[in-house]
């Protein structure tokens, strides 16, 4: 800065005062030219590698002024060589070029919206006009004390302060600062995090959150644990992986996909968006490899595009409340484990107790079952005791089986094996109800588990769809993979399907709503028990409805248990 006060730089001529530049200014500007041409040439090297909106940041900021500034350096440097004058008053009019191409590109690609670039450019105008008036205010006051260099320094450092402390408050009026405007949503999530408990009640609340916040006509949660069918986009794992961009940024729009070269990776992106009306996905955590949310966001009302600031905010909430309902889900798991040691230790005693006091009954009645005459009243009365005394050891068998602390024998295992196994074992109850059990889109798979558990979850699964279908009816049975490393059961049935308002308690043990069947009323442990054997092979039983109004139960298990790091047996839910 004191150089520029030296004749070197400047040579002032009192009689014309016409400004001469000097050697030590073309020293300077040249610096600036092979500056200006070494940031240029590594932004276009730079450019070939990125992607997306940082490839558009570096044509647009980068290369833009760069370019712009070049071009002005070159026309100073020429006129002050060759002494052209008009080159010098070339400059703002490059530069008024050069901002021109920029807002261009920027509306053009939409990256920003109107607002977001007025109100920047407005806070960098107010931010050097008060970088301005402060130097020039505290350079009148300090030279009459302090001799020009050093007066002028000491004003650039105050005003820069100064300056920086506008930009921060003006920030803050235009609402510019992403933490500003983070700061309100996060407490409301947050808030929302310590009032409920439930993680479908939490779902909703951000789903509208969300769609309120943004002005947008839907927005929707798809995660692993509301995802029941294997559908593009729903299904996260399944998605991503035939879309790797979506994994790579954490978002696709039209307006980035329209960015890009076309491929068949952009024309899968753009038929998604256009088929199901969005007009934006967010996948978080960003850059896992199997996102655990997947967030689909409408068109705005206003039909204006999400933005690059916009999606950075969505990002930065949506992984938030993904974090929030991943401790919700480990809690509701964790009370799920409480109630069924407590449902345990209850079914221990109640069966030991009834157990005792079963077996004489049992004794007794196969004492008479020879002294009766066939078809006497005493033999219907025997018949019906007897009936009754079944029903009672198979509630004592199950609650016995569901309070054992159990321990898997993992062995390689195959899914075409154990599918007709369990067909096998049910035919009996299939031919009696008059239900079919048919076997479709089974693949032949190898997995590591337990065989009798596994045996006795899908034996489980098919008896209920039976019970649930009517007479002449079918329940269907397939085995598959997903994702290479996943081996995925579903029982689909033909009944009326689980009431919305029982998805939740189907699973509790003793809880049931069977009201057919080879008893008058289920006993409500088959379900608690799957459960039970699919936690203790750490994988995952759920239930949706089918397109006919069935029941679809679809167990899903690690191919290899070893390698996907089952619970040791002393830790496993009794």
């Amino acid at each position: 800065m004191t150089l520029a006060f030296t004749n070197s730089f400047i040579l002032r001529e009192n009689a014309s005062g016409i400004n001469k530049r000097g050697g030590a200014y073309n020293i300077y500007m040249t610096a600036m030219l092979v500056l200006c041409i070494f940031v240029l040439s590594d932004a276009f090297k730079k450019m070939r590698t990125c992607t997306g909106v940082r490839q558009l940041e570096l044509k647009f900021y980068v290369i833009n002024f760069c370019l712009g500034t070049l071009v002005i350096i070159s026309a100073y440097l020429v006129s002050s060589t060759f002494g052209i004058a008009i080159l010098r008053y070339i400059g703002p009019y490059v530069m008024f070029i050069s901002l021109s191409l920029t807002i261009w590109g920027i509306c053009y690609h939409s990256i920003f919206d109107a607002r977001q670039v007025f109100a920047n450019l407005g806070r960098r105008l107010s931010t050097l006009v008060m970088l301005t008036a402060c130097i020039h205010i505290a350079d009148s006051f300090l030279v009459k004390f302090v001799t020009e260099p050093f007066a002028l320094t000491i004003s650039v450092c105050c005003g820069a302060i100064l300056a920086m402390y506008w930009d921060r408050i003006v920030s803050q009026w235009l609402k510019l600062d992403a933490k500003q405007i983070l700061a309100g949503p996060r407490a409301q999530i947050i808030e929302w995090a310590h009032e409920e408990a439930d993680a479908r009640k939490l779902m909703t609340k951000f789903e509208v959150f969300l769609r309120d916040w943004c002005q947008t006509t839907s927005v929707s949660f798809h995660t692993s644990e509301n995802s029941v069918s294997p559908m593009v986009i729903l299904n996260t794992s399944d998605f991503t992986k035939d879309f790797p961009l979506l994994r790579q940024t954490g978002y696709i729009t039209p307006e980035t996909l329209t960015r890009r070269r076309p491929d068949s990776e952009i024309s899968l992106g753009k038929a998604v968006l256009s088929e199901r009306n969005l007009a934006a996905l967010i996948a978080v955590p960003r850059g896992s490899h199997s996102p655990s949310c997947i967030v689909t966001f409408g068109h705005k009302r206003s039909l204006r595009p999400y933005t690059y600031p916009d999606i950075q905010l969505l990002i930065e909430m949506i992984e938030l409340m993904d974090n929030i309902l991943a401790q919700a889900r480990v809690a509701e798991r964790t009370a799920q484990i409480e109630k069924m040691e407590a449902a345990a230790m209850m079914s221990r005693g109640l069966a030991h107790d009834l157990n005792n006091l079963a077996t004489p009954v049992s004794s007794f009645l196969l004492h008479m079952e020879n002294r009766v005459a066939a078809g006497s009243p005493e033999a219907e009365v025997l018949a019906h005791a007897k009936h009754s005394i079944k029903v009672m050891q198979d509630y004592i068998r199950e609650s016995l089986f569901f309070a054992r602390r159990l321990v898997p024998d993992l062995q390689t295992l195959s899914t075409s094996e154990l599918v007709n196994s369990s067909v096998m074992v049910t035919r009996n109850r299939a031919h009696a109800r008059n239900v079919k059990v048919a076997i479709d889109g089974l693949m032949d798979l190898s997995f590591v588990a337990d065989r009798p558990l596994i045996l006795r979850l899908l034996q489980n699964l098919i008896l209920n769809g039976i019970d649930a279908t009517p007479s002449g009816g079918q329940v269907t049975l397939t085995a598959g993979g997903a994702d290479g490393e996943k081996i995925v059961f579903s029982v689909e049935d033909q009944g009326v399907g689980v009431p919305a308002g029982y998805v939740d308690r189907i699973f509790e043990p003793y809880f049931t709503t069977k009201v057919t069947g080879s008893d008058v009323r289920g006993l409500g442990l088959g379900l608690a028990i799957s459960q039970k054997i699919s936690d203790l092979h750490g994988g995952e039983l759920k239930v949706g409805k089918t397109s006919c109004g069935g029941a679809i139960f679809t167990f899903t298990l690690p191919a290899n248990l070893r390698e996907a790091g089952l619970p040791a047996p002393e830790l496993a839910p009794a």
